[in-house]
């Protein structure tokens, strides 16, 4: 008879491969936690997530009805700041044609009335934040030329006018004052308010019907407060 020619190993030779077997394991097992171990990890990526502001007034605000009375205008995207817009385009474009006479802040052109010119931005409204998308030092009579064209000429002109207008310093008080505004969230009834302000300077033949409302509403909180 034939032999397959394997040798049968004893239960000695058979309990010695195991216990190889068994060290190597462990030997691997060791080896990969060390080094587990000595991986320094990788750092998190900083959180894309923006504070959520506080909540305010906003909440349940109905806009008084006496506003819609405003006419609406091209900046905004809520009625409310479309109508805020109209105001200070107004109110900028009457201001500076009485007090510059008429002239245009980044060009030589003399505006026969403030209603041919347009209010221009130094800082473009698109990367106004919140509220200084309205700010007043930041804002100027400006022919419709300039305001449509956008080169560094206009530009240039418009900062060298605001220099002498209000301080040499505007264009970097303009960039940081920006920066202050940065996620604030507009409320209706700051809005409301910011337009109860200016209305004593806007024109009469515009808001006649505002000033008429807004007079009412003052005097009978006038009366209410001197019966309490």
């Amino acid at each position: 008879m034939k032999t397959s020619g394997f040798r049968k190993q004893s239960p000695q030779e058979i309990k010695e491969k195991q216990d190889k077997t068994t060290a190597r394991r462990i030997a691997s097992l060791k080896a990969k936690q060390a080094k587990a171990i000595k991986r320094t990890p990788k750092p998190k990526k900083p959180s894309k997530r923006t504070v959520k502001p506080l909540k305010t007034k906003n909440k349940g605000y109905v806009v008084p009805k006496w506003f819609n009375s405003v006419p609406t205008g091209s900046h905004g995207n809520t009625p409310t700041l479309k109508r805020y817009w109209k105001a200070t385009s107004d109110f900028i474009r009457q201001r500076d044609f009485k007090l510059y006479g008429g002239k245009c802040v980044s060009c030589d052109r003399i505006l026969a009335d403030w209603r041919e010119g347009d209010c221009g931005h130094f800082k473009k409204y698109s990367v106004c934040n919140a509220w200084f998308k309205f700010n007043h030092s930041n804002l100027a009579l400006q022919c419709k030329k300039c305001n449509q064209r956008e080169d560094g000429i206009v530009g240039h002109a418009f900062g060298e006018s605001l220099k002498q207008r209000e301080h040499p310093q505007i264009i970097e008080w303009i960039e940081k004052t920006n920066e202050c505004y940065r996620g604030q969230k507009m409320q209706q009834w700051e809005v409301v308010e910011k337009v109860v302000e200016m209305w004593p300077d806007l024109p009469n033949n515009r808001y006649e019907n505002l000033k008429h409302a807004i007079q009412t509403t003052q005097s009978k909180r006038g009366n209410s407060n001197q019966r309490n």
